[in-house]
């Protein structure tokens, strides 16, 4: 008999490695208790054997009879994730519990069927896996707290779950988010992170102070070769240059790593909000996390207010020194 570490997904073929179902890329049949991927299961729209369950199949006993008589069980771990194992037997059968295979065992398809949807006493499968769904934890975070933060509808909010999801659990810091780096400091305004918005935006003038000076004497002076040359001889061109490769690489670093640091601010600020709620399934609660995960309109246009300020006071102050 096989172990579940070299299975395969029934539908594509391909080994269903040990990541897979650490990530929750595994479904297992509820009737049968076929592996299949995720992905695959969807696409296809249910179980390989969904014809052959009204006969009683169950994966993995029809290989178990021409090589070994008991059949193999599917067991949920206390992590919620399923293993394929042995059934412990009693000398007079092979019943799932180890009993005598008499009347009063439980039907092994029902048993499996049990097992794999996590079924307890008459407690509703689906409504035990949405709970445990909503409350796993992630860095001490709930997916409910998580998803009340991000504030978002539809599939936004499914995508940008999924992403905090892998990068917290594999422990990623490198990712890539396109806007948080062309788009910064407005980006950061926007996902409600002030701060490093300020911070972008200072950075953001200091780089650019070079080209402004430029600016002020091409467009505000008198265009003569005594400009020109002293353009080119206070080494502003230069400057200007490499100050714009500083800049072109603080936006890399915030397309790879903007996600990561957006993910601690949510954590930090979730932890937080909860610390001043002694019920954390109350409304109050979720809705102060829906509040505080807002998007931050306003804080945008105060980072094009900052902006358009730090500008006009350089322009006015070379302007009054006569420079």
């Amino acid at each position: 008999m096989s172990e579940l570490k070299s299975a395969v997904c029934e539908y594509c073929g391909k080994e269903l490695k040990e990541e897979d179902r650490e990530r929750d890329n595994v479904v297992y049949c509820p009737v049968c208790g076929a592996p299949v991927h995720r992905s695959c299961w969807k696409e296809k729209g249910g179980c390989p054997f969904e014809d052959r369950h009204k006969d009683g199949f169950v994966y993995g006993a029809a290989a178990a009879e021409k090589s070994d008589p008991v059949p193999m069980s599917v067991v949920k771990n206390p992590d919620g994730t399923y293993t394929a194992a042995r059934p412990v037997c009693g000398e007079k059968g092979a019943g799932f519990d180890g009993g005598d295979g008499g009347e009063d065992d439980e039907d092994p398809v029902e048993e499996l069927r049990r097992l794999i949807e996590g079924r307890n006493g008459e407690k509703d499968s689906h409504e035990k896996t949405e709970a445990d769904f909503a409350e796993k934890k992630f860095d001490g975070v709930s997916e409910r707290e998580m998803m009340c933060f991000l504030n978002v509808d539809g599939p936004q909010r499914l995508y940008r779950l999924a992403m905090i999801k892998y990068m917290i659990v594999n422990n990623k810091k490198a990712g890539f988010n396109l806007f948080a780096g062309l788009l910064n400091p407005y980006n950061q305004f926007y996902k409600g992170m002030g701060l490093l918005g300020v911070l972008l935006t200072f950075f953001n003038y200091i780089m650019g102070l070079p080209q402004l000076i430029i600016y002020y004497m091409t467009f505000f002076k008198e265009q003569t070769e005594e400009t020109a040359k002293a353009i080119y001889q206070t080494g502003l061109l230069n400057a200007t240059s490499v100050l714009w490769i500083i800049q072109l690489a603080v936006v890399a670093l915030l397309c790879i790593f903007g996600d990561y640091l957006y993910i601690g601010f949510m954590l930090k600020k979730i932890k937080k909000i909860r610390s001043r709620f002694q019920d954390e399934q109350s409304e109050e609660y979720l809705a102060a996390l829906a509040q505080a995960g807002r998007p931050r309109i306003s804080m945008v246009l105060l980072g094009f207010g900052l902006q358009a300020l730090f500008s006009l006071a350089t322009l006015t102050a070379l302007a009054w020194a006569g420079f």
